[in-house]
Formats: C-alpha cells, sequence, structure tokens
C-alpha cells in the first residue's frame, strides 16, 4: 500500500492558500482560493455631515472597523444623474477608526459652474480585505459661483459694507443673559478691529467709500457699564473715534455720504429735528414742533427725511440752501431714499394698500396703482427701483427699469428687504420668521445664494456684488459675507524706502483673497514672509492693502540696514 504524504501551508489572512502534495518523490503544489483566518468585518462609515457650500465643503464622519484596521476613504458625489470620484481633501489613507473624523470635498474642482444646486455625496472605506457599504448624505446645496465664509460670530448684527469690501457692524455683551453693552466692529478685508470700548449701547454703524464709520451709541462712563441717559452720534475717520454731538437729548439713525458728510435724527427736547455735519461744523435742517426722522443723503449733500405735518408723515428734501415739501396730503407716506442723481423714492398709502412714487426732475409719478401692499423701496444711482409687493405674509419682488415694472420673484417665500447697487444687482431675503435665504438678480439670473434651514435676514450688497448678512444658525448670529467667484488678481501700486525700511503698497481683486508675501536678500531664491513680520500689514481707506519691511522676520534680521537696497519682494495669491 502507498503512503501519501500531505504538507499544507496555509497563510493567515491571505485571500488565496498554498498547498504542497507529495506522492512518489514528486511535489505538486496547487491553490486553494479563499480566506483562511480569523473572521474580518467589513468597516462601517456613519454619521456623515457636511458642512459649508462654497468651494472646500467640509464632511464630519464616524469610521468603525471590527478588527481597528487602517482604511482607505472613497468619496462620490452624484449630480446630473450620474455618481462620479469626488476631489477630496485631507487624509484618506490609512485611517485610523474614529469619531468625528473629518476630510473635506473640494467642490470647485468638481463643480466649478455650479449656481446653487443639491448634489449628493456618499463615502465608502476599504480596510485592506473588504469594502464598506456606502453611506450617503443627500441635499448638500452647493454653489460655487460666489464664495462664501464667515466674518463674525455670537451676539452680531446690523452688518453694512463698503465698495472696497469693508464691514462693519454691532457686537453685543452679556453677561449671563443680561445685555450690558454693544460695541462697533471693522473687518477691513484682513483682520477685525474693535472699534469701540465703551461698555455702551452702540447701534446703526455705516461705512462709506473712504473707510469713514458713523454710528450712535449711549454717552455712557468710560470702563464701566452704559450710565448714560441719552445717545449720541460717533464717528470713526480711521485712526480715532470723534464724538459729534454732546447733548442731554437722544441722536439716532446716523447716515454717511462718500464725500464724508452726515445726517442724523436728534431730540430737541420736545420732537426729533434733522442735523447735518459736514467735516467741520453742525447745521440743524429742521426746526418745528413735529417729529423729522429717517434722513438719507447722496453724495451731492441731498438730504431726504421723513417729516411729520401734524396729520399724518410726508417726504421732505433739503437741496442744499431750502427745503422742499414733496407730498402733501392726508394719508402717510415713509421709507424716502435718494440716489447720487437726486431722484427720490418712496412708499406711499393710497387709503386702501401701500404704492411707490418716484420723485425725478420735480415731477412725481405714482409707479404702481394695485391691490398689494408695495414697501421697501430702493433706487441704484442708474434710477433703477426694487421693492418688496404683497400681503404681510406673502411678498414678491419688483423692480422699475424706467419703462415697465417687472416681477423678480415668484415663490412661496415671503420675499423682502429688498437692495440694489450701481449695477442694478438684487439681492434680497425670502422666507418667514424662522427660515429664510438670500437671493441674487443680477438682471438676468436668479441666484440662491443659500438653501439651508437658518434665518439668513437683512443683506446689504456693494457695488462689485459683495453681500453681507446676518444669519442665525439655530445657535448664534452670524455675520456672513459672499462675493463672486472671480480669477484672483494683484497689482503692486508702489514701493518706497522710509529710512531703512521698505514699504510696499498693492491693490488685490477680490480684496478677501489670501495672499503670500515673498523677500529675497541676494537674488538668489524667495523667502516667504512669516510671523510677526505680518503684523505691519495695514488696510487703507481705500480698500488698497501695506506692508512695512521693518526686519522682523526671524530671516531678516540678520541683514544689515544698507542690504534693504538689495531686496527683492513679490506677492502672489492662490
Amino acid at each position: 500500500m502507498r503512503l501519501f504524504f500531505i504538507r499544507v501551508i496555509i497563510l493567515i489572512g491571505l485571500l488565496s492558500s498554498v498547498a504542497h502534495f507529495s506522492y512518489g518523490g514528486q511535489t505538486i503544489t496547487f491553490f486553494v482560493s479563499g480566506y483562511f483566518g480569523p473572521p474580518n468585518s467589513a468597516p462601517v462609515i456613519s454619521n456623515v455631515i457636511s458642512a459649508g457650500s462654497s468651494g472646500n465643503i467640509g464632511i464630519i464622519y464616524d469610521l468603525s472597523d471590527m478588527e481597528s484596521d487602517p482604511c482607505s476613504i472613497e468619496i462620490e458625489y452624484y449630480y446630473e444623474g450620474i455618481w462620479r470620484s469626488a476631489t477630496a481633501v485631507g487624509v484618506t489613507a490609512n485611517v485610523s477608526p474614529g469619531i468625528g473624523l473629518t476630510l473635506e470635498w473640494n467642490s470647485v474642482a468638481d463643480l466649478p459652474d455650479i449656481n446653487g444646486g443639491f448634489v449628493s455625496l456618499r463615502m465608502r472605506a476599504y480596510d485592506g480585505l473588504m469594502w464598506g457599504d456606502w453611506a450617503v448624505v443627500d441635499n448638500v446645496f452647493v454653489i460655487n459661483t460666489y464664495v462664501i465664509f464667515q466674518v463674525s460670530y455670537l451676539n452680531v448684527f446690523d452688518p453694512h459694507i463698503n465698495n472696497t469690501g469693508a464691514v462693519v457692524w454691532r457686537g453685543d455683551l452679556y453677561e449671563n443673559t443680561i445685555h450690558i453693552a454693544s460695541d462697533i466692529y471693522l473687518f477691513n478685508t484682513v483682520t477685525t478691529i474693535q472699534l469701540t470700548d465703551f461698555n455702551y449701547f452702540a447701534s446703526s454703524p455705516q461705512i462709506n467709500g473712504n473707510g469713514m464709520i458713523i454710528w450712535s451709541a449711549s454717552d455712557g462712563a468710560d470702563g464701566g457699564h452704559s450710565t448714560g441717559t441719552d445717545t449720541e452720534i460717533y464717528l470713526y475717520n480711521g485712526q480715532t473715534v470723534a464724538r459729534l454731538t454732546d447733548n442731554n437729548y437722544d441722536d439716532v439713525t446716523p447716515a454717511i455720504n462718500n464725500n464724508d458728510v452726515v445726517v442724523w435724527s436728534g431730540s430737541d427736547g420736545s420732537d426729533f429735528e434733522i442735523f447735518k455735519y459736514n467735516g467741520s461744523s453742525t447745521v440743524q435742517l429742521t426746526n418745528n414742533s413735529t417729529d423729522d426722522i429717517d434722513p438719507q443723503i447722496n453724495d451731492s449733500g441731498t438730504v431726504v427725511w421723513v417729516g411729520f405735518d401734524g396729520s399724518d408723515y410726508e417726504i421732505f428734501k433739503y437741496n442744499g440752501s431750502s427745503t422742499v415739501q414733496l407730498t402733501d396730503n392726508s394719508l402717510p407716506d415713509n421709507d424716502g431714499r435718494i440716489n447720487n442723481s437726486g431722484d427720490i423714492v418712496w412708499s406711499g398709502f393710497d387709503g386702501s394698500d401701500w404704492e411707490i412714487y418716484l420723485y425725478r426732475n420735480s415731477i412725481t409719478t405714482q409707479l404702481t396703482d394695485n391691490s398689494i401692499d408695495d414697501v421697501e423701496p430702493q433706487i441704484s444711482d442708474s434710477g433703477t427701483i426694487v421693492w418688496a409687493g404683497g400681503s404681510s405674509s406673502s411678498k414678491d419682488i419688483y423692480y422699475y427699469d424706467g419703462v415697465s415694472i417687472i416681477q423678480v420673484a415668484s415663490t412661496l417665500a415671503n420675499d423682502s428687504q429688498p437692495q440694489i447697487n450701481s449695477t442694478d444687482t438684487i439681492v434680497w431675503s425670502g422666507g418667514d420668521s424662522s427660515i429664510a435665504n438670500i437671493y441674487i438678480f443680477d438682471g438676468t439670473t436668479l441666484t440662491s445664494l443659500t438653501n439651508d434651514q437658518y434665518l439668513n435676514i437683512t443683506p446689504q450688497i456693494n457695488d462689485k456684488s459683495h453681500i453681507v448678512w446676518n444669519r442665525w444658525n439655530g445657535t448664534y448670529w452670524e455675520i456672513m459675507l459672499a462675493y463672486p467667484r472671480i480669477a484672483q488678481s494683484i497689482e503692486l501700486l508702489s514701493i518706497n524706502r522710509i529710512s531703512n525700511f521698505i514699504s510696499l503698497t498693492w491693490t488685490m481683486d477680490p480684496p478677501y483673497a489670501p495672499f503670500t508675501l515673498y523677500w529675497s536678500p541676494d537674488f538668489t531664491g524667495w523667502n516667504s514672509v512669516n510671523g510677526s513680520a505680518l503684523d505691519n500689514i495695514y488696510v487703507n481707506s481705500d480698500g488698497t492693502k501695506t506692508w512695512v519691511d521693518t526686519g522682523a522676520d526671524p530671516d531678516m534680521s540678520g541683514q544689515a540696514p544698507e542690504d534693504i537696497e538689495q531686496r527683492m519682494y513679490k506677492i502672489t495669491v492662490p
């Protein structure tokens, strides 16, 4: 009888095993397919959450694996009926299981032209032996025609933006649940500066094209909680804060034009009057026994306001030398707004509902005549007028282009708070008291800038279509900013030597783009400027940026003063 000697070698953990059989002095080798070894469980991705809607969209997820194997991560997006490989930013190989892991999807690389649309994302993991199931998150809103980011958060309100992209707002301070102060903050496109530390109650900030900022605040004692009994008008000139009023009555609702002329409504002890500050002195424009409120001023210095005539509110204007009453009827008129051509628009009650009126070339024209309320008018420098029309719970946006009235939005949302810039781009908030989103119309395309479950309100827009607004995210208020995604450009305007220092000034578009400064000591290579040297970057009132080379960078400190003339500089944007 022949004996068979069998030798089997099993390699644990592989997908195939090798077996050797000896018979009659010969060895027969063959492979046994399959996994031999301890049981393996597929990795699991769960609790996937997306964060953001523009650019690099954050992804938070949990990864588990019974054997604690490091895993590779695969991510795809679903758009227009097709699953596609997504461009991931972050660690996707040798990822250890854990909770709250993060990754980013570079949505610009994959969907550069998406103008507000919904996609799905899915992720799965591979532990070297098995793929896990896909974990899917649906309805991810993506917009890449605009860049969106958070400027500030917590208790922040009343954002206002100028044409250089600088933003001001009011920030509230609380002790427990008690509101003890409000201060004014400035985001100069690079950093945030707190302009006041009065512990006063500041409100109604506005910033003009020169970087001058105006607001109203109580006149309490410095260094303590507000103790004032009235509010005053304050002006920031780019360096210091000046107090324009000092009396025992309330001064409120200031406005400023691009020639640094300020108007406001101030009490004289019995009623509110209109005041104007021209940079050196204050002039009282009204002096009567009834309230004059809500002043607006254009760059020519023409002022429009709402004044009570003893029975109802009317529209008045001051042309630089005299006051003209534009309306004189028995029904209220309000929301007077003026452009730089001197055209004035307002909303007036006709006995049954509110209508829109235009004063142009000394002639008043009733633009609307319908059975709905037409309110919140705004007017651009080209003369285009925008407003919200409808009922108290369902309004749409309309505009008048000089020839006809056009309905911009017709949605189930309640559209309100329209604003318009000099290029006739319109922005507004649409929704209700709990959920509202920001919309933009450029004359051709309607864009939903946000589409979330938050409260997005009070949008403001500058002439470059940079937009700021207030957002309640369910926990706190935020200041959000969006600007069109364009090719970033940079231009060096000047380079000057001041003693042993070098001063560089440049301009950027968009102004919020990240940039890197480089210097070369000997023309042989470039070194990036880092650390405390970047503390010497200043944003000028016209939006240009200046950096002074003081030698604060450690790599620069070894340079002799005379070597500064040998340096070369460059500034780059991504």
